[in-house]
C-alpha cells in the first residue's frame, strides 16, 4: 500500500485493515494469531504480539539475524559481536518454543538464514556463505553449494536462491 505498514486484506472485498503501527519487519512470521519478528531498532531480539500490534512479548533477547518456524519450533541464528565483528565461538543456531521456553542449541558455526523442513536444516555457512543442510539432530552436514549463496528458499524439491558471485542473480539447484 505504500505505507510501509502491514496489512490484512480481505480476499472478498480487497479491503485493507491495517494491523498495527510498525513498518519494519525482520524475519516476519505469522502463526497462530501471533506475529513473530525480529526487532532491528531493539537489539534483534525476537518478538511476538497480535495482530494488530498488541500485546508485545519478547521472545528471545539474543542479538537475532534471521528466524524460521517450523513444527511449533522456532530456529535462529543467535549471533554474538566484538567490537563490531561477529565472535564465531559465542553464536549458535539455536532453536525454541513458541514462547522462548525449552532453548536449544544445536552447533556454533555461522547459520545465516535457517530455514527449517521435515527435510532437514539448510542454512547458509560462515565467511565464505555457502548454502548447508544439517539433519534435525544437527549431527550431520553436507555442503550443497561451495559458491557465496545469499538469501534462499526450498520450495519442494528445489531451493531458490541468490548467488552472490553472480550480481545475486536468482538460480536454483535441486535439493
Amino acid at each position: 500500500s505504500g505505507t510501509g505498514y502491514l496489512y490484512r486484506v480481505n480476499a472478498n472485498t480487497g479491503t485493507l485493515t491495517q494491523l498495527n503501527d510498525m513498518t519494519e519487519y525482520n524475519c516476519l512470521n505469522i502463526v497462530g494469531g501471533k506475529l513473530y519478528y525480529i526487532d532491528t531498532n531493539k537489539g534483534n531480539h525476537i518478538y511476538s504480539c497480535d495482530l494488530d500490534g498488541g500485546n508485545i512479548k519478547i521472545i528471545n533477547s539474543n542479538n537475532c539475524e534471521s528466524f524460521c518456524i517450523y513444527d511449533g519450533r522456532i530456529y535462529a541464528y543467535a549471533a554474538s559481536y566484538h567490537k563490531d565483528i561477529i565472535n564465531y565461538y559465542a553464536s549458535f543456531l539455536i532453536s525454541m518454543d513458541l514462547d522462548g521456553g525449552n532453548i536449544e542449541s544445536f552447533t556454533n558455526i555461522p547459520a545465516y538464514y535457517p530455514n527449517v523442513s521435515e527435510g532437514g536444516i539448510f542454512y547458509v555457512a560462515g565467511n565464505n556463505r555457502t548454502l548447508e543442510w544439517m539433519s534435525h539432530d544437527g549431527r550431520t552436514h553436507y555442503s550443497i553449494l561451495s559458491s557465496r549463496t545469499g538469501e534462499f528458499n526450498v520450495a519442494g524439491r528445489w531451493i531458490f536462491y541468490r548467488n552472490e558471485e553472480d550480481s545475486g542473480a536468482l538460480w536454483r539447484v535441486r535439493i
